[in-house]
């Protein structure tokens, strides 16, 4: 599900996003949309700053696969908007080994 808008290609996914701050010890689990080679929206109700960097990981086809990656929120939507989840969009500064094929991987079969 592509948007010609966008830099990279995406797909609409739901994934169990786990994610933790460099000052946070426990990891927080939200639901993960709209994956890209690039990045993630994270739907929360109490997202992280802009700017915070994230430990991330998603698991894929029932934890067959893990997407880890350091991401850096880019974006805020505080509120629904237009049907729309709170959350924040992020940006993966890297991907650990793999991480990149099996976003590939979701891309070629839902995009």
């Amino acid at each position: 599900m592509s948007n010609r808008n966008r830099k990279n290609e995406r797909a609409l996914v739901s994934l169990t996003a786990r994610y933790r701050s460099p000052t946070a010890f426990d990891f927080v689990s939200e639901e993960g949309h709209d994956l890209s080679n690039g990045g993630m929206f994270i739907c929360s109700t109490n997202p992280a700053p802009a700017g915070t960097l994230l430990k991330l990981e998603c698991d894929v086809d029932s934890g067959a696969a893990t997407i880890r990656a350091v991401a850096r929120v880019v974006w805020l939507r505080l509120e629904e908007m237009g049907g729309e989840p709170p959350g924040m969009g992020v940006k993966f500064v890297k991907l650990e080994p793999g991480s990149r094929d099996v976003i590939k991987s979701v891309l070629d079969r839902l995009g």
